[in-house]
């Protein structure tokens, strides 16, 4: 029997290459591991399986079960495990397929938002409410405009910015838009503000772009890619959002929404699409983060999810998410989960 990470080097496997599909399908580092080391060590009882993989039983147990569930563990008698692993083809290919459609479905939701905008902006200059004295519903007619509320709404933002950008400007324009932005959102981001974007995957084809944004994420904003994003859109403070009526004209104008309801219902999309998304830069191979989960449980801080619903995704107790907040707070220096965001962005561990 041989030892699972001379099995690793010896059949060539690059896991950092191969955990984005692991994670397509919805799992989690500690589901890949356990895979692996059935795959290598297909005689491995439960109690040698956990030293292999230095989990606990609990860990192990729900790993199986996700495993089972997505098709990559098949039933065996055989196995001391009781379970061997199954070609992940078919299981990724059936994923893929439902990403697709999901693509397709959201596509199609977003379109027909987009028609509302029209209707809704005439109602709302009929007669819009107010929100602390602004208006609840208010059109931006220029580029002009919409960069001065950007601003002023960036200047105004206490604790964080997101931001959906489908990335269908030239090249050149897009360094333009970059550019005029770049120093309200490095100081944004400089005074702990925490900056989230999910760009089109496809606007990252072009240099000097990637180098934008990579200087951005140097100074902690965060980004994110997905293959479709067709939605120009920025939140503030879950406060206020700015809305581009045409992504790919932004001089045909833009809709300020402050209504509370409307706004936390772009944040709810907001906040599924940055958990499908894929970290454009990921972390440092020589990170001094405190233990490898802290990575996974930083981004789910980021995105607001409560300790149980971390243990959940993660197959581990509350108690031990817990453990791991106290680490990165300690190893941090801060003392709260809003801290820890904006102090690991600006470490570079998310």
């Amino acid at each position: 029997m041989c030892d699972l990470a001379s099995y690793l080097d010896v059949m060539g496997v690059d896991r950092a290459h191969q955990a984005g599909a692991f994670r397509v399908i919805g799992l989690t580092a500690t589901d890949e591991v356990v895979w692996h080391a059935l795959l290598a060590l297909p005689l491995l009882d439960p109690q040698s399986l956990s030293r292999k993989c230095g989990l606990d039983d609990g860990e192990i147990s729900a790993a199986l079960e996700r495993l089972c569930n997505v098709g990559l563990l098949r039933r065996s008698e055989a196995s001391p495990m009781g379970v061997v692993p199954a070609d992940p083809g078919p299981a990724l290919e059936a994923q893929l397929i439902r990403t697709e459609q999901r693509l397709a479905e959201r596509a199609a939701a977003l379109a027909e938002i987009r028609s509302y905008i029209p209707e809704l902006h005439q109602q709302y200059q009929r007669g819009a409410p107010s929100v602390d004295g602004r208006s609840a519903f208010e059109f931006l007619d220029n580029l002009e405009a919409i960069r001065s509320e950007v601003y002023r709404a960036s200047e105004r933002s206490k604790t964080d910015i997101r931001t959906l950008d489908p990335g269908s400007l030239t090249p050149e324009k897009e360094i333009e838009r970059m550019e005029h932005g770049e120093k309200t959102q490095l100081q944004t981001v400089g005074r702990g503000v925490c900056d989230r974007s999910v760009i089109d995957a496809s606007v990252m084809g072009d240099p000097t772009v990637f180098r934008t944004y990579e200087e951005w994420r140097a100074h902690g904003a965060l980004i994110r890619l997905l293959p479709d994003v067709t939605t120009r859109l920025t939140i503030f403070d879950a406060a206020q959002a700015i809305v581009a009526i045409d992504p790919n004209d932004s001089s045909r104008g833009a809709i300020v929404v402050r209504t509370p309801s409307l706004v936390e219902a772009l944040i709810y999309m907001f906040d599924h699409l940055w958990l499908q998304a894929s970290p454009l830069f990921n972390l440092p191979t020589d990170s001094d983060l405190p233990t490898p989960r802290g990575a996974r449980i930083l981004e789910l801080i980021t995105v607001g999810m409560t300790d149980e619903r971390i243990a959940r995704s993660l197959g581990v107790r509350p108690r031990t998410v817990g453990r791991e907040i106290a680490v990165l707070k300690e190893a941090l220096g801060v003392n709260s989960r809003a801290e820890v965001v904006a102090a690991a962005a600006r470490r570079g561990w998310l």
